[in-house]
């Protein structure tokens, strides 16, 4: 199992976020799809995407091909990101420039100047499309900060600090970011299960 102390983990995410502006000029609103392993590596993509401004949008790569698509396609994604194992699949399922993270370039380390703000959008995650289509639900950083904050102060005070917290929720369900926003920006461990 790898393990990441935060400055690694934020040295990676900052590497990545780089490139993201630089190469694809990601920013503000702009949204990447993320079709990744359930590994370190899902973090560092996610943080890397907020880092550089833009927007994520996590999609399991177990969906069926025709599903990845739609997502991708409706939630007009600029680029994927992608593992080794998922990397074939996401040159199936679209045309859109396609990053392995395996493949990211030794590069600037340092944090970037923040280009979204508080109205920015953070993440999208599709409902499970009950209705035919799933349809995407658009969550701005304010939300986020206002969960994490919640979170604070109505939970994670309660107990002797630092925390050990699992993520078991799949990274494409909303419980996700409580667990993975919260346990990060609060400085507690994560463990992916």
């Amino acid at each position: 199992a790898l393990c990441l102390r935060y400055g690694e983990l934020n040295k990676q995410a900052n590497r990545l976020a780089h490139q993201l502006r630089e190469a694809y000029h990601i920013g503000p609103d702009e949204r990447v799809g993320l079709l990744l392993d359930r590994d370190v590596g899902m973090i560092v993509g996610m943080l890397a995407v907020l880092k550089a401004g833009g927007s994520y949008v996590p999609i399991e790569a177990s969906l069926p091909a025709d599903r990845i698509r739609y997502v991708l396609t409706n939630s007009d994604c600029r680029i994927v990101l992608t593992s080794p194992t998922t990397y074939s699949l996401a040159k199936e399922v679209t045309t859109k420039p396609i990053v392995n993270l395996a493949a990211i370039p030794e590069g600037p380390a340092a944090d970037l100047l923040p280009s979204a703000n508080g109205q920015s959008l953070a993440y999208v995650i599709y409902t499970s499309g009950s209705t035919g289509h799933p349809k995407g639900v658009m969550i701005e950083h304010h939300s986020v900060v206002n969960l994490v904050q919640g979170l604070r102060q109505h939970l994670y005070a309660k107990h002797e600090e630092p925390l050990t917290v699992a993520l078991i929720a799949s990274y494409s369900f909303d419980a996700s970011v409580q667990q993975i926003f919260a346990t990060l920006l609060l400085g507690h461990t994560l463990v992916i299960v």
